[in-house]
């Protein structure tokens, strides 16, 4: 348990598999959940040296402010596609420069 912007949270550490293979978003994670609405407080993203890559933190958090369920319906906009992305199969670009990028996007 941990305090964050004056809520208790539970703080999480969590880490891939050595043994998993294929696209890794982080080697290592904190998320602070708060105790009493179980909503993400804190997160941070360390990379393989242990080194802090990312932190997110949420402050003043309001719930149930009467905001009517109807404003979060998702609805796809007319003439999109819903794509899911599979992220055991998703691969970084060995080397990308801006003429790359570039010359892809046709720019």
């Amino acid at each position: 348990m941990e305090e964050i912007d004056g809520r208790p949270a539970y703080l999480l550490e969590t880490s891939p598999k050595e043994e998993e293979e294929g696209f890794k978003l982080a080697d290592g994670m904190k998320i602070w959940v708060d105790k009493e609405t179980w909503m993400p407080l804190r997160y941070e993203m360390y990379d393989s040296d242990g080194d802090l890559v990312m932190e997110l933190e949420i402050h003043d958090l309001e719930i149930n402010t009467g905001i009517q369920d109807s404003e979060f319906v998702f609805e796809v906009p007319e003439g999109a596609t819903v794509k899911t992305v599979d992220l055991d199969s998703f691969k970084l670009p060995e080397k990308n420069d801006l003429r790359r990028s570039q010359r892809i996007c046709g720019i």
